[in-house]
Order: structure tokens, then sequence, then C-alpha cells
């Protein structure tokens, strides 16, 4: 029996990709540890695996207004998360030191202190991406579609497409070919193992009504402020619609009173609420399109990073979903829209088609037979 030891970055985004694959090893009897923050360590040990409580990362956001980066609450929460991050460092220090050291130690790429201490201990290690792969050439291609700075040696310069390059590793990435920026330039030894998608579940309608559904979600880390949710809330108030509103970092009661078709919460169960789905709203990060895709629900993208450009811009070529201009958009705009989304023939074909594509593959398998490959190339304890 193998040992296994992830380090995902305890955010939604990044912990619910790896799940499967926790789960996959765990159930070909590997042993498996995560270290992760302890709101996700329920749902760590649903899928089989050990947790090991890192300290809790405060108020992971990016404010919707630039200037908000200068903000008491941004500059705060950025010196309280390395002061986290050295605790946390410690703690996996202390892990890799002792007598249970793992086999394969699967980081996350984007956690710059778990990737010290990797390369302080003589471990086998894989790093996981979330998302795409972060090589120089991808990122390059991201700058370009933003009319940005483009020259691959420049972003080789970048921490995380230096983190992403190191040799004896190995290197997975949860998102399928076609959503892999720069594909033709990947480095030789990456695999594509997307996607990445938990337990697939069903819903039916929401109980006593015959509307239509639509789930709304800007992310757990970009945060949307109460202009964005107002246009949605003003789009669908007495409309023959049920919509389910999580509004991340925003406290709905800032919100007002709610229509009775609107259900605005923190956050709903996305996965469940996206299989009984007609729409969703969706900055298009990795981890929802793909939860999107794999429910075959057309999608409308409000993306704020480059990476949520991208895969707007690719789904919206797929004709899976469509990328409104945000500032020009009215609420009887978008209502239209969404309207028209729902009953596009091609829009629906087009979801469907790659729900049928991703119920056909097992990134999870895949992933977990590669990790335990690794194990007969990793380093034996000492």
């Amino acid at each position: 029996m193998a040992v296994f030891l992830f380090v995902p970055y305890s955010v939604p985004g990044h912990v619910h990709p790896m799940l499967p694959v926790i789960a996959e090893l765990a159930g070909r009897g590997e042993r498996v540890r995560v270290a992760v923050g302890d709101r996700f360590a329920r749902a760590v040990r649903a899928a089989g695996a050990e947790t090991i409580v890192l300290p809790t990362i405060p108020d992971v956001y990016v404010p919707e207004r630039p200037g908000d980066r200068l903000s008491a609450r941004w500059l705060g929460g950025r010196l309280r998360r390395l002061v986290r991050n050295r605790q946390s460092e410690l703690l996996l220090d202390a892990q890799l030191r002792g007598p249970d050291r793992p086999d394969v130690l699967v980081v996350d790429p984007m956690l710059a202190w778990a990737d010290r201490v990797a390369r302080r201990h003589r471990v086998g290690t894989a790093t996981l991406s979330t998302t795409f792969h972060p090589n120089a050439a991808a990122f390059a291609e991201l700058a370009r579609s933003d009319g940005g700075f483009a020259h691959p040696r420049w972003h080789r310069l970048r921490p995380l497409a230096r983190r992403a390059r190191l040799p004896g590793r190995l290197h997975l990435a949860n998102t399928p070919a076609e959503l892999q920026p720069a594909l033709a330039a990947l480095p030789p030894g990456v695999h594509l193992v997307g996607p990445l998608v938990r337990r697939r579940l069903t819903a039916p309608r929401p109980t006593g009504t015959a509307n239509r559904v639509v789930y709304v979600s800007p992310g757990t880390v970009f945060a949307r402020g109460v202009r964005f949710f107002d246009l949605v809330v003003q789009a669908f108030a007495g409309r023959p619609w049920t919509v389910f509103l999580a509004t991340g970092h925003l406290d709905p009661a800032a919100l007002g009173p709610m229509p009775e078709n609107v259900l605005a919460r923190r956050s709903h169960p996305q996965l469940r609420l996206l299989a009984g789905s007609d729409v969703f709203i969706t900055h298009a990060g990795m981890n929802s399109v793909t939860e999107g895709l794999t429910a075959g629900v057309p999608m409308v993208f409000f993306p704020r990073s480059a990476e949520q450009r991208h895969l707007a811009r690719r789904l919206t070529a797929a004709r899976v979903g469509v990328w409104p201009d945000a500032r020009l958009l009215s609420p009887e705009g978008l209502f239209e829209l969404v309207e028209q989304l729902v009953v596009d023939p091609a829009a629906r074909a087009a979801s469907q088609a790659w729900q049928a594509r991703f119920a056909a593959v097992s990134g999870a398998a895949l992933a977990a037979d590669l990790l335990q490959e690794q194990v007969a190339l990793s380093p034996r304890r000492p």
C-alpha cells in the first residue's frame, strides 16, 4: 500500500477537482492523506482519506473594483495569509520529516510554500493543476488574447510557470485538451487528465414549481458587488423562472428583500443544482465550467480573469454559451439573452455533446494510474 499526501489550495475550485482522484486512490486500497483547511475536512473524509488540518486561510477573494485592492480588508487579508502560509509550511515540513512520510506528495502549483517544502525533502512529487497546465506558452496565449505582452520567454519567468516545468516530477492538469491554451506547445511529460468532477448527481425540479431554473454563481474567489446581483434579480423578478443565487463574498442581506422566485445564499450545492438547471450564469472558472459541461447546461459567461476569459472565448465559439458585455447589459437584455439561449437548439446540442464526451472518460482513473506509476519512480523512504 502506497501513501499519498495531497496539498490543495484550500478554496472550493481547487479542492473539489482533487476529490475524485483522492476517492479513486482510496478505493484502490491506497492510503491517502490531505493537508487542507478544516472547512473541507468532511468532504475529504467522505472521499476515504485522512485529514491533516491546516490553519484556515482568511478571506481568499479578489475584489471587483481594482481600487479595493488598497482596502484594509484586502491588505489585511494578504498579511494574515502570509502568516497562515508560514504556519502551513512548518506543519507540512514536520509531516515529511516524520516516520510516516508519503511515497508521493501531490501539490497544487498555486502553493509556493508547499513547493518549497517538496524541494527541501527527498520525496517523489507530482503537481496537479486544477485548471490548465500553467506553462509559459499557455500564459503567452492568454496575454495575446487579452491584447497584452505575449512573448513566451517573458512568461517563463513567472513563478507558476517555473514550478510547472520542474524536472523529475509528474505534471497533471484538470483540463480537457480542447480547453488547454497553446495545446501544440504543451511540454512533454504533461498529462491533461480533466475533467475532474465529483460524483455525478441527479436532481429534480424544485418542489411545487414548473418554472425553468437558472443557477447563478460568480465563484468563491472573485467577488461581485450589489450591482451585478441586482442586474440578475431585476431580470428575473416575477418571471416564470426559479433563480438560485450564490452571492459568495457578498452578504445576501445587502441585496434587500428578494422576489419570491429568487433564493439568495452565499453558496448552494452547485453540482446538485446544475443537474436540474436550464441555464448556468457563471464566472467561467475551470471547475465551474467543467461541472456545467458535465451537467449539459448552456451557460452565460461573466469572466473576471485571463483564464476565465480564455474559457469563455473557447466555449462561446463552441456554441455552449454566450459572453455578453456586462457594461452594456440591462435587466431586460439579460432576460432576453437567457430566454434565447434556453430555446437555442445549437446551444443545447453542443452542451449535450460535451456532456456525453465527459461521461465517456474518467479523468480520476487516469490521474490515479499515473500517480501509482509515480510510486515506483519515487525515492524510497529511508
